[in-house]
């Protein structure tokens, strides 16, 4: 068992997957979910009762929250993780938001004693807990070289994009084209189920083919 322990803060679609590769790379996971945290005590983690616990108990804290909202309640709320932060701890930033909200979010962590480190998740819930998803990365050399053996237990395809603020550019560009692959499969299917072929005939064929992509085998 790794004497390291990483703290999660957001333990829904995303969060789960990534806490269940780091407990299977024998890291001590602990983590707080407003909901129901059954799925994630049952792969093996801790749940605690605020982000503030989770901050006093671990070397690394991610956290996975869907808007800044989320984001700002977590961090600002009462028992939230900004005033819990120390000098020495490293946040691992996966939530998708505005540039100038993240740089912002930096700018006090640090203002703490604390790094934080930004990275996107580019992949669905299946390929996280796959580890086939991928990491885009925006910070410093240094931390993310520290942050490396925890980056490594949640996915091997790591990128890093440049400076902090840079991975979500990646990121809403990733968005941009995978929205248009949804949207060009549903197509695809509506027009071969048009031609007389089933569904399932449709998506044997084409995800095999140079028309297929990763978003029309999901």
């Amino acid at each position: 068992m790794c004497s390291i322990t990483i703290g999660i803060v957001g333990l829904g679609q995303i969060g789960l997957p990534i806490a269940a590769n780091l407990l299977a790379a024998g890291f001590r996971v602990v983590g707080y979910r407003r909901s129901n945290p059954e799925a994630f005590i049952q792969l093996g983690g801790i749940a605690l009762s605020s982000p503030a616990l989770v901050a006093a108990q671990s070397d690394y804290i991610l956290t996975c929250l869907p808007n800044e909202v989320a984001q700002i309640e977590v961090m600002d709320g009462r028992h939230g993780l900004m005033n819990a932060l120390s000098p020495g701890h490293t946040l691992i930033e996966t939530g998708t938001y505005q540039r100038c909200f993240k740089l912002r979010l930096a700018e006090r962590i640090e203002q703490r004693g604390a790094s934080m480190l930004e990275a996107e998740v580019s992949g669905s819930p299946p390929m996280v807990r796959q580890r086939k998803a991928s990491l885009f990365l925006g910070g410093d050399k240094h931390l993310i070289e520290h942050c490396k053996p925890i980056l490594d237990a949640i996915t091997g395809i790591q990128f890093r994009i440049g400076e902090l603020g840079s991975a979500v550019a990646m990121k809403l560009i990733a968005n941009y084209l995978l929205t248009i692959h949804t949207l060009a499969a549903a197509e695809a299917l509506n027009l071969g189920v048009q031609a007389g072929f089933s569904a399932e005939k449709v998506v044997e064929v084409i995800r095999q083919s140079a028309g297929g992509s990763t978003m029309f085998s999901i």
